[in-house]
């Protein structure tokens, strides 16, 4: 009995193990972050084990908001609301192949597309004075709630090929650069400037995580139960 406890010990060591290391930063409307906006993720330390497999996912994410319309006009307004990615975007990793089709991630993973709502608002009504903007919900008052944007490439697994990249002392950097903003297609017939709006979009968030999947290096303890183990199993067998 003694013998195949010692067994089955020295074969749990050499099961895989994992550990993830994750960061993020905040990602505010109408800013150009390049070089101000980086993530950094641990690579793989060599003296925990061998590494088998690198999964990794990079994203940027964009909370639900509200962009709210307030008419000063004498006339219903007819107003369109939209918000998404205008321009382009720059993303950079210092481990520059990240799949194992050997694909470079690029701005164009994290475009978000347009969404907008185009609906009236009744003539200015309350005690708001022209370009005064007022929410009082009235009649003269209307809004555009977004959806959440999740963009990015998610769950990449990296080929063996390029693990050097990953392993070693140090960190792997990555850096996105995006103008988040709200944008307005307004059609009014009250003229420009009787048409307010108001919209603050929360801090999207870019974030990494990778995974490493390794054998461990068997603990000496460890392997010196394995081998007395196999010694016995030997001498038993003779």
């Amino acid at each position: 009995m003694s013998v195949l406890v010692a067994v089955i010990a020295a074969t749990s060591i050499s099961n895989a193990a994992t550990v993830t290391y994750s960061d993020s930063t905040a990602v505010i409307e109408g800013n150009t972050l390049t070089g101000a906006n980086a993530i950094t993720v641990s690579k793989f330390n060599p003296s925990l084990g061998t590494l088998t497999g690198v999964e990794i996912t990079v994203t940027l994410s964009v909370p639900t908001f509200t962009i709210i319309v307030d008419n000063d006009a004498s006339v219903v307004s007819n107003v369109t609301v939209g918000f998404g990615t205008f321009g382009s975007i720059d993303f950079s990793s210092t481990a520059s192949t990240l799949s194992t089709s050997f694909v470079t991630m690029s701005g164009s993973n994290f475009s978000i597309a347009t969404q907008t709502s185009t609906f009236n608002v009744q003539p200015q009504a309350g005690g708001d004075g022209l370009g005064t903007f007022e929410n009082d919900g009235g009649v003269d008052v209307g809004s555009f709630t977004t959806t959440n944007v999740l963009v990015g490439s998610q769950n990449r697994q990296i080929s063996s090929f390029v693990f050097d990249n990953y392993t070693g002392i140090g960190d792997i950097t990555y850096d996105i650069a995006a103008d988040l903003v709200t944008n307005l297609n307004i059609n009014s017939g009250g003229g420009t400037g009787e048409v307010l709006y108001q919209g603050v979009i929360p801090a999207a968030t870019f974030a990494a995580s990778v995974t490493y999947t390794y054998t461990p290096i068997p603990e000496p303890s460890a392997a010196l139960i394995g081998g007395l183990g196999f010694l016995c199993l030997l001498r038993r067998r003779r």
